[in-house]
């Protein structure tokens, strides 16, 4: 198996929480060469895909984001690093719950691995990283997880992308080397609560961020 499938593996098989998508299994071909990782079956799709058919104003919306923020937070009890946290990677079930899926850029928050996050390589969404991820020999971190929270957040309430007016990875890759905000929160017609803790999630020095216990 490759590296980061093993450590995929590894990190989901040991997780349970409501807000985390059950391992099940994975299941090995005959040579060896491919694993197909086996979840329970999710028909409503991601939560990209979900929000486009609720209403702007559906108490549903909040409570998707308060299960994305437990199981968010659980993960980083544990002391794992998702390392791409976006819409298309938090899962709708049946009961119209969101679990985090996808845990392939996932690693121990103490991990000495190499080689996940440098600007030479960056992985993982680029609407989503944080700024401080395209730094020299940069890593994912539990910080970088909570400013990715916080434009899952924003675009979880307003329907709007992070940074609207970047259309690809180079104009992304410009506004986050100019250490820009993924909006300006005070256009954003969203509680004063949310606003201050997405003003939170997105201080530029990561140790100013809260904790997702704190989210």
């Amino acid at each position: 198996l490759s590296q980061r499938l093993a450590r995929e593996i590894k990190i989901w098989s040991q997780l349970s929480h409501p807000n985390v998508l059950e391992f099940l299994g994975y299941h090995l071909n005959q040579r060896m060469t491919t694993a197909w990782l086996i979840s329970p079956y999710i028909t409503d799709g991601n939560l990209s895909q979900f929000i486009r058919n609720i209403s702007l104003d559906s108490p549903l919306r909040i409570r998707l984001i308060v299960d994305t923020a437990r199981g968010l937070a659980y993960l980083h009890a544990q002391g794992i690093c998702h390392g791409d946290m976006k819409p298309a990677n938090i899962l709708v079930t049946d009961e119209r719950t969101a679990v985090i899926a996808d845990f392939g850029l996932s690693q121990l928050a103490d991990s000495t691995e190499s080689g996940l996050t440098t600007t030479k390589s960056i992985k993982g969404s680029f609407r989503y990283l944080s700024p401080e991820l395209l730094d020299e020999g940069a890593r994912h971190t539990l910080q970088s997880d909570v400013w990715a929270f916080g434009c899952v957040m924003m675009e979880v309430l307003t329907g709007m992308l992070p940074f609207p007016n970047a259309k690809n990875d180079i104009s992304l890759t410009l506004a986050l080397a100019r250490r820009e905000m993924p909006v300006q929160t005070r256009s954003l017609t969203v509680a004063e609560p949310i606003r201050d803790l997405l003003q939170e999630c997105w201080q530029l020095k990561p140790s100013d961020r809260p904790t997702m216990p704190r989210c």
